[in-house]
């Protein structure tokens, strides 16, 4: 296996279950599928089986790594620096972003005896967005172009939704969906919100843009968390707030209430938010983030007390369980930390429906027929 030795200490770092779900997508790859749809909870080791995907492929068919790539549609820096650091530090130029693709594009387009690996494959999913990008530059809707060129697709999503359907449908016999098992001791959403751990989010803001004003219900709704800060061991509080001047306006109002807290604001941070929370705070700490921890971070929990998403009136519920209420799913000791988002009965299983827009792929089928 040329060069693809070393891949065998990171495949020995990777799971039981990580382990299986590649052989099970491998195998399937060897008999008739083209393109897999593999599903996986949040936090529960998609990136290890990427990884145990990538060694198959490179013991049993003898390929160059060279010729196997990892690409998301998101546009997160995080996620392209925890990617690379979890793969071997040589593999780390197949490891592409949407900011990415044209490069992407260029690599792959000569080669044969490919392995495409897609992660969050249902961000920019829409007609002319990345996924339907990457689609049509490499012919990747034809199922004969990828048989005979030995091109092989792979994409990884906790959150399906829709797109489950869609895909079934656009690629029938020469695709198959499969689902990661994940072990007892994971911990999901679900039995988090079975746990009393999983609360509705509310504004924490409050300002009326007419009358310049910040009303005191966000003060109130601010409030609501004394019972899960005062008397406890002092933790980490991460708080997702609005953009711009609201961003301080929100801290402004955590000061009224937590008078005697450390507050750090995202825009002020220059090191990585796990070398913050790796270490036992001294005092209850706010870290009021923006756009961080989407769906690529995986965080420290250990001192983990509250996290608290944005709230909006209209959220895309795909996007709101990839991002604060994912990252408190997982492996992990801690028993206590509470998560606020937006509360949904279909938000709790990844069977269910969160991605409602119409997919590249159904896109591809109506203009089949136009």
């Amino acid at each position: 296996m040329p060069k693809g030795d070393s891949f065998f200490d990171a495949y020995k770092k990777t799971f039981s279950n990580q382990r299986n779900f590649a052989t099970r997508i491998y195998k399937s790859l060897q008999k008739n599928a083209v393109s897999i749809l593999a599903k996986a909870p949040t936090q529960s080791g998609k990136t290890g089986s990427m990884i145990a995907l990538t060694y198959e492929f490179l013991k049993h068919d003898a390929h160059s790594p060279s010729h196997v790539f990892v690409f998301t549609p998101h546009s997160s820096k995080e996620w392209l620096d925890q990617t690379c650091a979890r793969f071997p530090a040589f593999f780390r130029d197949q490891i592409y972003h949407r900011n990415q693709l044209d490069s992407l594009v260029s690599r792959l387009l000569p080669l044969q005896d490919v392995l495409i690996i897609v992660d969050e494959c249902h961000i920019a999913s829409k007609q002319h967005q990345a996924m339907h990008q990457l689609y049509e530059k490499l012919m990747l809707f034809d199922v004969q172009h990828l048989k005979t060129n030995r091109i092989s697709l792979v994409h990884y999503t906790a959150t399906p939704g829709g797109l489950e359907q869609q895909f079934n449908e656009f690629w029938g016999s020469y695709g198959d969906t499969l689902e990661m098992n994940v072990p007892k001791h994971y911990l999901s959403l679900e039995t988090l919100n079975q746990s009393g751990r999983v609360l509705q989010a509310k504004d924490l803001c409050g300002f009326d843009p007419e009358t310049n004003t910040t009303s005191s219900y966000a003060l109130r709704n601010i409030q609501e968390l004394l019972p899960f800060i005062s008397n406890k061991p002092q933790a980490y509080h991460i708080i997702r707030t609005p953009r711009g001047k609201l961003h301080d306006i929100v801290i402004s109002n955590f000061r009224k209430v937590f008078p005697n807290c450390v507050m750090i604001s995202e825009p002020t941070l220059n090191v990585d938010i796990n070398d913050i929370l790796s270490v036992q705070p001294k005092h209850h700490t706010f870290l009021f983030i923006k756009e961080k921890l989407r769906c690529a971070k995986t965080i420290h929990h250990q001192f983990i007390g509250v996290l608290y998403e944005r709230f909006v009136s209209n959220p895309w519920h795909h996007v709101v369980y990839q991002s604060l209420a994912g990252r408190l799913t997982g492996y992990h000791q801690n028993h206590h930390a509470v998560v606020f988002t937006q509360l949904n009965q279909k938000f709790y299983s990844i069977k269910h429906s969160f991605w409602n827009r119409i997919s590249f792929w159904e896109l591809k089928d109506i203009a089949a027929i136009l």
